[in-house]
């Protein structure tokens, strides 16, 4: 029991950990998107959530509205992701160390948490940006000047494959903390169980013994008489 307990913390530790590396690179990398820049130089221009820096917060290709939902919702998964691999990382030292089993286990509860609340924010940011620039959600060509000629082939980057990437790692990361929670509640329980029925079973010899011997005294007793 304790080597699955101590293989269920590490896997959702090294799931946690894989998820907030992708996820802090995709927000700071450029590379969401690349566009050809002309129809005759053919360069290639790739584009981010800050194509202009903390002084200008417009996206070059993206609609301001999606662009700031988008760093909201990935900046508020970065910011929850560090306090789950803090309570994760605990939790591993203490399972492993043999320590107080329901402690790691509310921390891991802890983590799970948290990792639920930062995979819904970062859900929100990237299925908006990816709707933007799929299916179009807000101010749609041939009106809006951000699908102009210099934005042709339009294709999505290496930023973007790794937030959704670390959607599914961090939804494994607190799937893994919940079963690794229950298994240590249960754990609790059949121990506790245990327990109680041993302190029954004490307490029934206890007072068989308490009855025999009431039963010998009263015998003698008579018998002197």
């Amino acid at each position: 029991m304790s080597r699955l307990l101590t293989g269920l913390s590490v896997s959702s530790l090294v799931f946690v950990i894989i998820a907030t590396a992708l996820t802090y690179t995709s927000f700071f990398t450029s590379n969401w998107l690349s566009a050809s820049s002309s129809n005759t130089t053919k360069l290639k221009r790739n584009f981010g959530l800050w194509d202009n820096g903390l002084q200008n917060l417009n996206c070059d290709v993206t609609p301001f509205s999606i662009c700031m939902y988008t760093r909201a919702g990935v900046f508020a998964s970065m910011v929850l992701n560090v306090p789950s691999f803090l309570f994760a990382l605990v939790s591993t030292a203490v399972v492993a160390s043999g320590g107080n089993t329901r402690s790691s286990a509310t921390l891991a509860r802890s983590s799970a948490i948290m990792s639920t609340i930062a995979a819904i924010c970062h859900f929100i940011g990237v299925l908006l940006y990816t709707l933007q620039h799929t299916t179009c959600i807000v101010r749609c060509p041939p009106t809006h000047n951000y699908y102009s000629d210099k934005t042709k082939d339009l294709k999505f980057g290496f930023s973007f494959y790794l937030a959704w990437v670390a959607l599914p790692l961090l939804i494994a990361a607190l799937i893994i903390q919940f079963v690794f929670a229950s298994a240590i509640s249960i754990s609790e329980k059949e121990k506790f169980g245990e327990s109680s029925r041993s302190i029954e079973h004490i307490n029934t010899h206890s007072f068989i013994d308490d009855t025999s011997d009431n039963s010998s005294g009263k015998a003698k007793k008579i018998n002197g008489v």
